[in-house]
């Protein structure tokens, strides 16, 4: 799996004067960003929280306070982690003792990310890239100077905007190569381990060289909104919910494309399937390497600063 360096690529003014600014001033991201965000208070169960995140299809909900003022921000890997990815899950077992109906009850408090890197309302739409690419984050909340949510503006609004700056490359050029692959026996649980160790969104499934489908933490996400996990939980142990095949929850849909496809066309497929990525694979559909919008972002970016 291909690591990037830290870069800075644009080059920014930093934190908005709001006092000095006049408020008519159109914002850059106005048009760009998700208005009207569905958030969260610290005290809304995970369950709560899981459910938002599936019912809209959204790997990230910020957590407000009772004046809708940015407190954190719980996304799916967060989610991933609670339920057996990482250190979350020690919650479930030392407080909960792996009860599934306690442990979904548990505040989002509990596994929001605090210091959450965010956008503000009168940001230029380079602040905000470079915000995602310094810290590598697919979302930023947009706040006004007060901190009160009004959007969120992900890598997948950026790259609309930047659409028609896609350079003239191949898949095969800017995929990310030596991937994290899974196999069909695996679990749950183990998968989850493998996204919060590795620090991926999505796993190939594979039998041999060919991936037979995708394992996602958005897919964990829709199962444990779904009523399965309870109807799973032998006692309500939610270890018997959690050690399923993950052939039983993963997309059996594999969307891929050549090493020849131009970005232009890999990026147009991005969004009219509304993914994250993409499998790029041979002419014997044996599996290469995975474009992803981060990988897209990075290639737009660098054309940019290269001329």
């Amino acid at each position: 799996m291909k690591r990037y360096r830290e870069h800075r690529f644009l080059r920014s003014n930093g934190r908005p004067n709001f006092s000095s600014r006049v408020y008519q001033v159109e914002s850059e991201l106005e048009d760009l960003m998700t208005k009207n965000v569905i958030t969260v208070t610290r005290s809304r169960s995970i369950k709560d929280c899981i459910d938002i995140m599936a019912g809209h299809n959204v790997r990230r909900t910020p957590v407000v306070n009772a004046e809708g003022k940015l407190s954190g921000i719980v996304t799916a890997t967060d989610v991933v982690n609670y339920f057996g990815g990482g250190e979350y899950y020690k919650i479930i077992l030392n407080k909960h003792q792996k009860s599934i109906y306690s442990a979904f009850n548990e505040p989002v408090s509990s596994i929001m990310t605090r210091g959450v890197i965010k956008a503000y309302y009168y940001d230029k739409l380079t602040d905000a890239l470079e915000k995602m690419i310094k810290f590598n984050v697919g979302g930023l909340p947009v706040v006004l100077e007060d901190e009160r949510v009004v959007g969120i503006i992900t890598e997948a609004d950026v790259l609309r905007q930047l659409s028609g700056n896609i350079p003239e490359m191949r898949a095969g050029e800017i995929m990310s190569e030596n991937l994290v692959t899974v196999s069909p026996d695996m679990t749950l649980k183990e998968v989850a381990k493998v996204i919060i160790s590795e620090g991926v969104r999505r796993l190939p499934i594979l039998t041999g060289k060919k991936p037979i489908g995708i394992i996602s933490t958005m897919d964990i996400v829709r199962y444990l909104s779904s009523g399965e996990p309870y109807r799973k939980a032998v006692g309500g142990d939610i270890e018997y919910a959690i050690n399923i095949k993950i052939t039983d929850i993963a997309s059996t849909e594999v969307i891929s494309v050549k090493e020849s496809a131009l970005l232009e066309d890999v990026l147009e497929t991005m969004l009219e399937r509304n993914i994250g990525g993409v499998l790029v694979v041979d002419e014997k559909d044996e599996l290469k390497g995975i474009i992803t919008e981060r990988d897209l972002l990075y290639t737009v970016v660098l054309k940019e600063e290269m001329s």
